[in-house]
Formats: C-alpha cells, sequence, structure tokens
C-alpha cells in the first residue's frame, strides 16, 4: 500500500520540484562564503537569507499539501465548479506572465509601481480576490520593506519612476 494514492500523489509534484529547486539554491548560496564578516554583512547574506526562507516556505507548502491531500483521502473529492478547477491548472502561467510583466515593467516604471504590481499579483493569483484592502496593505508593506533592504541595507539603487 503506498504512502499517497497515485491520483492524490500529482499535486505533490510542484512542492516537490520547489522544494528541490529552493534546497539547490540555498546549498549554492552557502559555496558564497560568510554572510557577516567583521559586523559587516557580506555579498553572500541575502542569498543566504532568500534560501533559507524559501526552503522554509517551500517545506510549509510541502507539508499544507500532504495534509490537504490526507483530509481528502477519505472523503469523496470535492465538486469545484469547472472555472476554479481550469484556474487550479493555469495559476503557473499567470506566475509566468505576472513575472513577465514584472521584468518588462521594472526599468520603464521603476521598483515602486512595478513591485507593487507583481507582489498584488502573485498573492491574488495563489489567493482570491476576498480581503483585498489586507492584502493592499501586505503587498504595500512588502514593497516597502524590499525597498528599505536594498536601499538602505545594501545600498543599492533601485530605478524609480521620476528618474
Amino acid at each position: 500500500m503506498s504512502f499517497i494514492p497515485i491520483t492524490k500523489s500529482k499535486r505533490l509534484v510542484f512542492p516537490l520540484f520547489l522544494l528541490a529547486f529552493c534546497l539547490l539554491y540555498f546549498i549554492s548560496s552557502i559555496s558564497l562564503g560568510v554572510p557577516l564578516e567583521d559586523g559587516r554583512l557580506t555579498p553572500a547574506f541575502f542569498p543566504l537569507t532568500l534560501g533559507v526562507i524559501s526552503t522554509a516556505f517551500a517545506v510549509i507548502f510541502l507539508v499544507r499539501t500532504i495534509r490537504k491531500t490526507h483530509n481528502e483521502e477519505g472523503s469523496e473529492p470535492p465538486q469545484r465548479e469547472l472555472a476554479e478547477k481550469n484556474i487550479e491548472r493555469l495559476r503557473p502561467f499567470f506566475v509566468i506572465g505576472a513575472t513577465t510583466i514584472y521584468i518588462i515593467l521594472f526599468p520603464a516604471v521603476g521598483y515602486f509601481l512595478s513591485s507593487l504590481f507583481y507582489v498584488f499579483s502573485i498573492i491574488v493569483i495563489f489567493s482570491d480576490f476576498k480581503k483585498i484592502f489586507t492584502k493592499s496593505t501586505l503587498t504595500t508593506a512588502v514593497v516597502i520593506l524590499g525597498y528599505l533592504l536594498f536601499e538602505q541595507v545594501f545600498r543599492v539603487r533601485l530605478p524609480a519612476l521620476w528618474g
């Protein structure tokens, strides 16, 4: 008897791929060197931090997917609308599209506008349009924190709409 039936294990493909990618990124970021040297941040700090955070989120995503699969194992599969199933299948393409638009907009309209669009898009792609004010506030907070991290901590000048 298998751990998870074949039909339900298809859901694990993306979380496992994501975890493998994040682990590879994390392992490669370790080879960049120490993140702190003489009390100062080194260029290895951000990639290493990103590797740790992305790996942690990938593990959480995998665990949530496994739990959801186990919860549905004993019950009848939920009867969702065809439109909702299609949206779920298209999510990777929506993410690729949002990322492509972000890459195009970033140099043209600057960090703030393009990042607001991108972060909000990703949040909505993986959730819905409910609690729009909360999602907008979260988006703004993420973009401001990103700005502070790059401009103030790393001293990297980000492109701006006004030049």
